[in-house]
Order: C-alpha cells, then structure tokens, then sequence
C-alpha cells in the first residue's frame, strides 16, 4: 500500500511540466491556476484511473488462474482482453462515447469470449488445461484480427479503436472514475465470497464436487468476475498484456498459496506495476507517449522471474 502510494505521488510530480509540490498545489489553487488544472485535470484522473484498473487486471489474473486451474492463465491469454477490445470497438464504431456505454460492450464482449474458449475447452465433462490455452490465444487472436479490421473500416475513430489493442492512459477521462470504481469495488466485494471455494479446485473438479461445490456454478461466476473486471479495465486502459499473469504469481511468492489471502496483494501489485508502468510510458520519451504494455513486461518480467526462483527453492527446502 505504501508503495503504491509513493508511486502515486511520484506520478503526479511528473511529466512534460514538473509539478514539485502537488499537495501544495492543492490546497493554494489561486497561486498556480495552470499547475491546479494540470493536476485535478489530467494527472490525478490519471492516476486514479491506473490504480483501479490495475487492481482490476491483477484480479481477474488471479481469478482465470484459480478457476481453471491454470498458471499460465491471464486475461489476454483466454479471450478476454481481447473480446473486451472488441466490444469497445463496435461501440466506439458506432458512436458511442458515454464510459458507462464503452463499459458495457467491453465486459459483453469479454465474457462471450471467456465463455466461448472455457465451451470449447471442455471435453466429456473434463477442462483440459493444456486445450484452455491454446483455444485461448487462438480466440484471442480471433478478437484481436477483427478489432484491427473494424479499425481499418472507421478512418474516423481508427485511431482510437488502435488504442484498445496497446493499452495506454492518454485518453483517460475523469468521467470513467465512477463507472470504474463501482465495477471494481462490487466484484472485490463478490470476489471474495468465491476465493475458498476456488482453492478446493486446486486439488481437481471430483474432489471440489465431493465437499459439495457446483464446479459448473463456480466457473461460471468465476468468468462472469473477470468479464466484468476486463470489461471495465479495458474501456479506460485498453489490453495490457502480461499483468494479469505477473502479478498474482509474484503475490504467491510473498504470501503464499491460500486464494482469499491473494486478492488484496495481488491487487496492488498490480496497481503498482500499472502505475509505475503509465509513469515510464508517458515520461521516457516525453511529450511522446509509448504503449503501456512495453514497460508494464519490462518491469513485471524481471521481478516475476525472481519470485519464481524464490518460490522454487522454498518448495525444495
């Protein structure tokens, strides 16, 4: 928590114009009217924005990796980002702009995806990990191919449409705030009334069964999370990649394996690597923005590849 608000602050100090003091700046408007509106216009929606949306990532991340018993499972991975992208760019294409109306086609279209790779992953009952992948990044693929062919028709809102596929703050707006913290805050709340359920499928579906849990049920509510969760994280942020494998694995290394310890340190890592990530992106290269996503890897590979050894030589002790 600390970390993330250090990170925080440090992100509304900087960018094209420096902003030494932002607290100061707040309390004594008249003295700088230009700094206030830099701060209570673009860099506090802004850092706002990546804390929720980064929270979101880093659950739903944990969420696909419980439920389907998957490691290597992540919302880019099993079809959400994607759909969530997709559904984004038929709204925008056709002219939708209200947050709440982005919002909605996004989580739409990223629980159709979720649910179609989740359908044909299953065989006589069984879900093959091994298949949940691989069906995963092909209906990725699929989501991702049609966002850029819907970009290719819109000559008008192209540009913006691009932007769903390389995930970027630049066009954050204050008015997503609300939609985002409501979405957020509601599937925390039911998220963490499923986290002991999931761990039961840790050791398979026949076991979950037999201490009576509807696994089918489970799932469903699983996916319906991380829908949502997608949803709303890629109408602000588009597609970033990677977060939502990094984070929850870097969680496990420091707290363990239980579920319902991992959603609040899972969370805000990832609100952190997301943060930290946008503050690179926008200031590297300023007034140049890059895409989030490259120094959202930059920064979780390294740190990722270290809790793993970690906890690699903690299970040999």
């Amino acid at each position: 928590m600390l970390a993330v608000l250090i990170a925080a602050y440090i992100a509304l100090q900087l960018g094209a114009v420096y902003l030494r003091e932002p607290l100061q700046i707040l309390t004594q408007r008249a003295a700088d009217p230009l700094a206030y509106s830099i701060l209570t216009e673009i860099r506090i929606p802004r850092v706002v924005i990546a804390v929720l949306a980064g929270f979101a990532i880093g659950m739903a991340g944990l969420l696909a990796q419980s439920a389907f018993t998957n490691p290597i499972a992540e919302p880019s991975i099993i079809g959400a980002s994607g759909g969530a992208a997709l559904g984004s760019a038929l709204a925008l294409a056709a002219g939708a702009i209200a947050p709440w109306q982005i919002g909605l086609a996004a989580i739409t279209g990223a629980g159709l995806f979720v649910t179609a790779t989740y359908l044909l992953s299953v065989k006589r009952g069984q879900l093959s990990g091994y298949r949940f992948i691989v069906v995963g990044i092909a209906i990725s693929a699929v989501a991702v191919a049609l966002t850029g062919f819907i970009a290719a028709l819109n000559t008008g809102s192209g540009r913006s449409i691009l932007f769903w596929t390389l995930g970027s703050l630049a066009l954050a707006r204050p008015e997503q705030i609300p939609v985002l913290a409501i979405f957020v805050v509601a599937s925390i709340a039911l998220s963490v009334r499923v986290m002991n359920q999931l761990d039961l499928l840790n050791f398979g579906d026949d076991y979950a069964r037999i201490n009576g849990i509807d696994v089918k049920h489970l799932r469903a509510r699983a996916v319906l999370l991380i829908a949502v969760l997608i949803g709303v994280s890629v109408s602000a942020v588009g597609i970033v990649a990677f977060l939502g494998l990094a984070a929850p694995h870097i969680a496990r290394s420091l707290v363990g394996y239980r579920n319902k310890n991992l959603l609040l340190p899972t969370g805000l890592i990832a609100a952190l690597l997301l943060l930290v990530g946008d503050t690179l992106a926008r200031n590297v290269l300023a007034p140049t923005e890059l895409p989030l996503t490259i120094f959202v890897a930059i920064i979780s590979a390294p740190i990722l590849i270290i809790a793993a050894r970690r906890t690699v030589i903690d299970e040999r002790r």
